[in-house]
């Protein structure tokens, strides 16, 4: 070979790969809708004829993706302890950190089938940690040793969630102490509770883990059109996602149709700002009046818990940086650290000892676990759900940092 003789480029053995990490890092930073298989093909150096050689469309990319994301979530072995348990699953999620947050968010963009297997994943790891917490824990019902399951499982995630910020010398520990606090947690035996309005009937709720949302079943609608526009659009901006919800659909539902739908609000933003200022004052307000009837932070941070739980409903699934309008998504996130800087000051108030930084992270778990359990419509139909997730939310915050075990 001469000096002049040009280089044969070989193509990397692990292309595809680089492909699915590429991918998968823009379908968390932009969303599926935001993201082109130019966008991809560009991150990962290669031309699109190229991508398009690997993968044929951008959902068959996504599907692959999340395949690959869930290929190491494997029920475990049994005769296995829950502390053995849950610290097999925090070595697993601090290998793949992006399971948690690619189905919350992309899920409703797979197929429908799809969408089955991974829950049908979910469920038998949620169902492996059943039996320890029964043989644990004399008397707790089936029912009962699910939900901890499920809410231990959330815990873990929260090693990978972009939404919690763990402290950086003992995040792990952190997260460990809360998932153990779980087990033995008081969950009474209660009478069917009839769900207040925070808590939507199964019905209400999107199927395998996304989907739109059928038309209220029961109740009575508002004589408001607003009203009615309002709530439509908060449905469907959580149930499908903002991009891929239409004032067309949001109109259908409320029965608003042509100018009329125009005449309250000019466009898909604007009603986006109405449904994300009706939730912060909803919030607000409950807030505020846990604050004016309690005697003390002790008292006042279980009434919070308990109002969030009541009232945060369908804004606390709103992703807000993909909106397309970073004015839009910075003035309301402003909002939301507010609102969690309130539940930080109360926890410092009621455990001095803890750091701002442990604070806040224990905040953030609690409220990811809250919204976790509410998107899991199985769960949401058992009796005394509302209570439940109060009480679980309450052994979060309540819960110390826990080392792992020494071999």
């Amino acid at each position: 070979m001469t000096a002049d003789a040009p280089a044969v480029r070989h193509r990397p053995k692990d292309r595809k790969q680089q492909i699915l990490v590429h991918a998968r890092d823009l379908f968390l930073e932009l969303g599926y809708p935001g993201v082109s298989m130019a966008m991809i093909a560009d991150r990962v150096g290669i031309t699109a004829g190229a991508l398009y050689r690997h993968y044929a469309t951008k959902a068959e990319l996504l599907e692959a993706v999340v395949r690959d994301a869930f290929s190491g979530a494997v029920p475990a072995a049994g005769g296995l302890s829950l502390e053995e348990l849950i610290d097999r699953e925090i070595a697993a999620v601090a290998g793949r950190p992006h399971m948690a947050d690619l189905w919350s968010r992309e899920a409703r963009y797979l197929p429908g089938e799809m969408r089955r297997e991974i829950r049908a994943v979910m469920r038998q790891a949620a169902q492996s940690y059943v039996a320890p917490l029964r043989a644990h824990r004399a008397g707790l019902t089936a029912e009962q040793a699910e939900l901890i399951a499920w809410s231990i499982q959330s815990v873990l995630s929260c090693l990978g969630r972009d939404s919690v910020r763990l402290p950086a010398g003992n995040g792990q520990a952190l997260v460990r102490g809360a998932a153990r606090a779980l087990p033995d947690l008081p969950l009474p035996d209660l009478p069917p509770e009839n769900l207040p309005p925070g808590n939507l009937p199964p019905e209400d709720r999107p199927r395998d883990g996304g989907g739109a949302r059928p038309r209220r079943a029961a109740g009575l609608a508002p004589a408001s059109t607003r009203e009615r526009l309002l709530i439509a659009a908060r449905r469907q901006f959580a149930a499908a996602g903002y991009q891929e919800s239409s004032m067309a659909s949001i109109g259908a539902e409320a029965d608003v149709t042509g100018q009329n739908l125009y005449g309250y609000f000019d466009s898909k933003v604007a009603l986006l700002r109405a449904v994300l200022t009706r939730g912060t004052h909803a919030l607000w307000l409950d807030l505020d009046a846990a604050l004016e009837t309690a005697p003390d932070p002790a008292a006042a941070l279980p009434l919070v818990v308990a109002g969030y739980v009541r009232v945060s409903g369908d804004w606390a699934e709103l992703r807000l940086d993909l909106v397309g309008d970073p004015g839009l998504a910075e003035e309301f996130k402003g909002a939301q650290r507010e609102y969690i800087a309130e539940w930080v000051a109360l926890l410092r108030a009621v455990r001095p000892a803890l750091a701002p930084a442990e604070a806040r992270a224990l905040v953030q778990t609690a409220l990811t676990v809250l919204n976790d359990l509410r998107r899991t419509p199985h769960l949401a139909r058992q009796p005394g759900f509302a209570t439940w997730r109060t009480a679980i939310a309450q052994a979060i915050l309540a819960s110390k940092p826990e080392p792992a075990r020494k071999p």
